[in-house]
């Protein structure tokens, strides 16, 4: 059985933190049905974020944890990961939520 994340207790970076990040190896969701989810929620807010300026609330895990990003541009969306403001690409495989503001 899957346990549902608290956002509230999940630390906000700033994108700039980015750098600093290592993300793991492995998929942060383990049931087909979620890493589809993930893919119609990011395609979304690529579509969004481009069109109408919608940021996006994104939860990733990292070797330390999870964390959040709030409010980002989502601009490139591709089969390894997607990339945001700034250049900073995150893998696929590390998100672990996606929320359209």
């Amino acid at each position: 059985m899957d346990t549902a994340l608290n956002l509230r207790e999940v630390p906000v970076i700033p994108a700039d933190a980015l750098f600093q990040v290592q993300y793991t190896e492995s998929d942060v969701l383990s049931r087909i049905e979620d890493i589809r989810v993930r893919r119609v929620n990011l395609d979304k807010a690529v579509t969004l974020s481009k069109s109408a300026k919608i940021k996006t609330r994104l939860v990733i895990y990292t070797e330390t944890g999870f964390v959040q990003l709030n409010g980002v541009h989502l601009l490139f969306l591709t089969d390894k990961g997607v990339t945001i403001e700034g250049g900073h690409f995150i893998p696929l495989h590390s998100i672990y939520s996606v929320d359209m503001l």
